[in-house]
């Protein structure tokens, strides 16, 4: 009965944002649409293997929405300050600046648990590996001095130089690789660089599903809304279903950086 009431409540709320956004223009139902996502992936992932974030420890559950609005906090730094790709255009006053926040929380696990739902279409994947044996470990162990390099120049760029757009790929290859670095270094669990370059491709797999999916439903409300707009950037047009084509690889990046961040500071497998 509760995976049920879930379910409800989360596809009415996709619904409601869908039918009530547009009309109104208010800001409110971008910061609820992530809450929508989660409770319907999460519903559908109980459903399906009974497994819940929802339904585990609360503890657990407040943790990962303060790290998500955290972690929204530094992206909107990378995105809106250094690189100036992403302007928001409904975020006017203080409390909606607060909301939008209490957003960015609710996508942590709305990520978490859209990338577990996709992970069970996607299974079975023929495993590759990417490089030799000998040569994972140096590349593993060179991830963090990388990652440092990558996500350091586009904030030099931003101090002394005309930081543009395009410099939030080494920004956020940089990060990721850092995070990375940080769950090698940890010893508790395989990320999912290590999975890659031990030819488990399945969690690639799942990744694009997850992040196509969710690009195009939420930047499909945004095109309807016109909440943000993407500058300084390329592959702005033309654009799919309203949707930039530049948005899709930047969910992607979303994906890979909020599953890594989770797998850090939580310790929980993920590339299965």
């Amino acid at each position: 009965m509760a995976s049920s009431l879930q379910l409800a409540l989360g596809l009415l709320i996709l619904v409601a944002s869908y039918t009530l956004g547009p009309k109104t223009a208010l800001f409110h139902f971008h910061i609820i649409f992530p809450l929508g996502v989660w409770l319907l992936c999460d519903g559908l992932n109980f459903r399906f293997t009974g497994r819940s974030t929802l339904h585990g420890p609360r503890r657990k559950v407040l943790a990962m929405i303060l790290w998500g609005a955290l972690f929204g906090l530094f992206l909107d730094f990378q995105m809106v300050a250094v690189t100036k790709i992403l302007r928001y255009l409904s975020v006017t006053a203080p409390l909606l600046a607060l909301g939008l926040y209490i957003g960015w929380g609710f996508c942590l696990p709305a990520i978490y648990e859209s990338y577990r739902l996709a992970s069970l279409l996607t299974r079975g994947f023929t495993k590759r590996a990417l490089v030799p044996t000998r040569w994972r470990k140096a590349l593993l162990s060179t991830s963090g001095p990388v990652g440092m390099i990558l996500f350091a120049f586009p904030l030099f760029a931003f101090l002394y130089l005309d930081a543009s757009g395009p410099l939030i790929i080494p920004a956020f290859a940089g990060l990721w690789l850092l995070l990375e670095y940080g769950i090698y270094r940890r010893r508790g669990s395989k990320g999912l660089l290590e999975s890659l370059l031990e030819g488990f491709w399945s969690p690639l797999a799942a990744l694009t599903l997850a992040s196509m999916t969710l690009t195009l439903i939420w930047e499909g409300l945004n095109a309807l809304m016109g909440s943000w707009r993407y500058q300084n950037l390329f592959w702005l047009e033309p654009r799919l279903l309203g949707v930039p084509l530049v948005a899709f690889f930047g969910y992607f990046w979303w994906y890979l950086l909020f599953l890594s961040l989770h797998q850090l500071v939580s310790g929980d497998e993920i590339w299965y």
